[in-house]
């Protein structure tokens, strides 16, 4: 009995160191960067440290159809610095999407979202666009109905999005 507990222990423990060795292959994993020291930032174009509100004034509900009630996005990039050496910037949007289309920015009512557009090509929350500072992308937004008959009543609506902006 001594004899049959002691090979099966000796069989495993050999099994084992077999597997400890096989698994320290070890390899170099070479990082580099590149470290920015200048910065670009986004801001109103109202002035800096201010938010950017777009007012839609009074919409129809019949009239929302996809083109009407543009309204652009009023914003600026500032970059400081030696920012000639990176020049490639890309924008993104964080944000909750509508009920009814996750492309679209979610407003405070359920069946209303907001289509964001760049340089008026429709875009969805989740897109990267890449651009050089020294020429930024036109943005602008438009209101998108989901279900119009279960819009019962007007008011006012709120919504929205932050706009990240980094290198490429």
């Amino acid at each position: 009995m001594f004899f049959l507990k002691y090979t099966i222990y000796s069989t495993l423990f050999l099994l084992s160191t077999y597997s400890l060795s096989y698994a320290t292959n070890s390899f170099t994993v070479n990082i580099s960067a590149t470290i920015m020291v200048t910065t670009c930032n986004i801001a109103s174009t109202e002035g800096d440290n201010r938010d950017i509100n777009i007012d839609f004034n009074d919409i129809i509900v019949s009239n929302v159809n996809g083109d009407n009630y543009i309204k652009n996005i009023p914003y600026k990039v500032n970059c400081s610095g030696g920012a000639n050496d990176n020049p490639a910037l890309e924008i993104s949007f964080t944000g909750a999407s509508a009920n009814f289309n996750n492309r679209l920015l979610k407003t405070s009512e359920d069946n209303l979202g907001l289509q964001l557009n760049v340089d008026d090509k429709k875009i969805g929350l989740s897109d990267i666009i890449k651009f050089n500072y020294k020429s930024p992308p036109k943005l602008s937004v438009m209101p998108i109905i989901g279900n119009a008959s279960a819009i019962k009543q007007g008011g006012e609506f709120t919504s929205t999005v932050i706009i990240n902006l980094g290198y490429q």
